[in-house]
């Protein structure tokens, strides 16, 4: 899982790509947990795109995305924003939503 500027989301988005962004903050153990398990997602799903944006360096992506609460997630496909979540129950729970959005590229 990598960080990315709001530069290179705009970029991904043009290229019509299909991604996950976690949008977390610093100090927040919560967007610590869903590190954590989207890094345990990302081994299974390896041609998935997934990245995090720290909010802290990049406020205008709240406005962006209408983001209510930290940790958000925005999935992305082919460059159109399908699906933006805020909880996450586990591991499987992102895998299924994962695979119910991304199933074509799997």
């Amino acid at each position: 899982m990598n960080d990315i500027t709001q530069d290179d989301l705009n970029q991904a988005l043009k290229r019509h790509d299909n991604c996950v962004v976690l949008v977390y903050t610093n100090m927040c153990g919560t967007c610590e947990s869903a590190k954590i398990m989207l890094d345990i997602v990302s081994k299974t799903m390896k041609h998935l795109l997934i990245y995090q944006l720290n909010v802290n360096h990049y406020p205008n992506i709240i406005e962006d995305y209408h983001i209510t609460s930290i940790p958000c997630f925005l999935l992305f496909k082919e460059g159109k924003l399908v699906e933006q979540f805020y909880a996450f129950h586990s591991v499987t729970f992102l895998y299924q939503k994962f695979m119910k959005i991304f199933n074509d590229i799997f």
